[in-house]
């Protein structure tokens, strides 16, 4: 940008300072509404601009006419082929001569003033160039020549400096602004540091995308990796040499960030009675790798937590000192009859297994029909794998004890009991009757009961041996004594006897098999006798079918025979 002299404010017009930058009046206006320039008034109240605060806040589009900085090094190169300087230049003080020209001439257009100051400028600059041409032919180009305090510099988008010869700063080197990019690009050399300590101090940090490497003995006082993906990794087959902690005796290496991982690159990586200790830390196994006691003891005071899968092989023991506190999810696998997921080491083929969905078995020796099975139904299965019943029971069943069953109890087999049944609602027996209600303290039995015989046959109730009734007999149909098809509602078949008063409210008929026309009726030439005593017919008085009556005789030839 032009440095003008601010101990003499030149200051135009808005006519003359639209065409010095070239844009319109109405742009101007706007840059000063928007606080990109400022502006002051006269008496008249008409808009002053200060030239060289003008220039400087002008926007970087309209100061992008003026030729770059790469392009006026390339114009006094070709100029400083074709010409000759002196060692020493005088120092050109532009901006008064600027100053004094705007001065002059405040009335004339922007443009020429423009451009009176451009080729001031490039003229300096040719010199200058022309200059350093002449020192870079030494062997040992040096720039000897100063600006005193006067400032070169330019409007450019763009600026470039080119030096192509060494540079040699006695002096600091101070850089004001931002460096955004410093490439050192060397066949093998890289960037080396000669001065008489050998230390190169960054103040701030420091970026290295590539490998550190050191021939002496680096000392870092504090080495700090902030980033996850920036880890210290050691890599196999690397420089000999033992990596050493020794602030404490004991050897310590302490990671604070509580997600770091200690991760060793070496197939055969060897953790010997080493101890990790922290709040959270991650022990990584590497493929191949040994623990050489066999053991991983933990002592930490809280939870020891894994994010992955942790695998031990078959000779491998995991010992518990205390009873373990499990707060989340404890998955196993299916297993089998023969082999289930939770066993036992010295009895494999026993314990729990998963037979599939919503099912699991508990088993001995390896056999699926001798364990208990329980599905999602809350069937129970006793020997038996596919229960339909809450007690499916496949065998016999033993009850040494009293059972209580509060709903319906099904037995498909013999149920054997050698104490005492109780039911305290009813009994229904049968396919059929086992879904009915039986009365209360009764009992519906479906078939025949034989009661001191196991063939009933086709009675309903069959009983071998005496029948003691301490009640009343009431039957809806025909009962037979010693005939198994009664035709009557009382048919005995042979000799009946009552050792009590017979009470009959009808008629008897005797060898008859009608109803009796009269109180006693005997027919069929039988014979009706009463005596006193209870030998057959021999001492009382008969009675012939015939009308006759016979005393004494068992065979009255008249209508009395005596």
């Amino acid at each position: 940008m032009l440095k003008v002299n601010s101990s003499k404010k030149s200051l135009v017009k808005i006519a003359q300072a639209s065409k010095l930058l070239g844009v319109h009046k109405d742009t101007l206006r706007r840059w000063e509404k928007a606080g990109k320039i400022k502006v002051v008034r006269d008496q008249k109240g008409d808009r002053l601009y200060d030239v060289s605060k003008l220039i400087n806040s002008a926007p970087a589009s309209q100061t992008s006419k003026v030729p770059t900085t790469e392009q006026l090094l390339k114009s006094a190169s070709q100029h400083a082929q074709q010409s000759t300087l002196q060692p020493q230049l005088p120092a050109l003080d532009y901006s008064a001569l600027l100053d004094q020209t705007i001065s002059k001439d405040n009335k004339q257009t922007g443009r020429r003033f423009y451009f009176m100051a451009a080729g001031f400028f490039l003229l300096l600059v040719l010199i200058g160039l022309g200059y350093i041409r002449v020192l870079s032919t030494q062997s040992k180009p040096q720039i000897i020549t100063s600006l005193e305090n006067k400032i070169l510099a330019a409007i450019t988008s763009q600026p470039l400096v080119k030096i192509n010869a060494d540079v040699k700063v006695r002096g600091s080197l101070s850089v004001s602004n931002d460096i955004n990019g410093l490439a050192i690009a060397t066949d093998s050399a890289g960037f080396t540091l000669t001065s008489e300590n050998g230390k190169l101090t960054v103040v701030g940090d420091a970026l290295l995308n590539q490998d550190l490497s050191s021939s002496g003995s680096p000392t870092f006082s504090s080495l700090n990796l902030s980033s996850t993906s920036n880890q210290l990794v050691f890599q196999s087959g690397g420089p000999a040499g033992t990596l050493t902690w020794t602030p404490t005796a004991a050897r310590t290496i302490t990671l604070p960030d509580t997600t770091t991982t200690l991760v060793g690159k070496d197939t055969t990586d060897t953790f010997t009675n080493k101890s990790i200790s922290g709040s959270s830390n991650t022990f990584t196994n590497i493929p191949n790798s040994a623990l050489t006691n066999k053991k991983i003891t933990v002592t930490a005071g809280t939870n020891l937590t894994g994010g992955g899968d942790v695998e031990l092989g078959s000779s491998i023991t995991l010992s518990l000192k205390e009873s373990p506190t499990f707060s989340g999810v404890v998955l196993l696998s299916d297993g089998t009859a023969a082999a289930p997921g939770l066993a036992f080491s010295n009895d494999t083929n026993t314990g729990l297994y998963r037979i599939g969905t919503d099912k699991i078995a508990l088993i001995t020796g390896g056999l699926a029909t001798s364990g208990i099975t329980i599905d999602s139904s809350g069937n129970l299965g006793i020997a038996n794998n596919s229960p339909a019943y809450k007690l499916d029971v496949t065998g016999t069943a033993n009850i040494t004890s009293n059972t209580t069953i509060g709903g319906t109890l099904g037995v498909t087999g013999i149920s054997t009991f050698s104490s005492t049944m109780g039911v305290s609602s009813g009994l229904s027996v049968g396919s059929t009757y086992s879904s009915l209600s039986p009365p209360t303290s009764g009992a519906i039995i479906e078939g025949n009961v034989g009661i001191g015989t196991s063939a009933p046959g086709s009675f309903a109730l069959n009983v071998s041996g005496n029948t003691y009734l301490n009640g009343r007999l009431e039957t809806s149909g025909n009962v037979g004594i010693a005939n198994s098809a009664p035709s009557f509602t009382l048919d005995v078949v042979g000799t009946g006897r009552f050792s009590s008063l017979l009470n009959v409210l009808g008629n008897i008929g005797i060898g008859t098999s009608g109803a009796a026309g009269s109180a006693l009726q005997v027919n069929g030439g039988g014979l009706f006798g009463w005596g006193t005593t209870s030998t057959a017919l021999s001492s009382g008085a008969i009675l012939g079918v015939n009308g006759n009556v016979g005393v004494g005789t068992t065979s009255p030839l008249a209508n009395l025979h005596v």
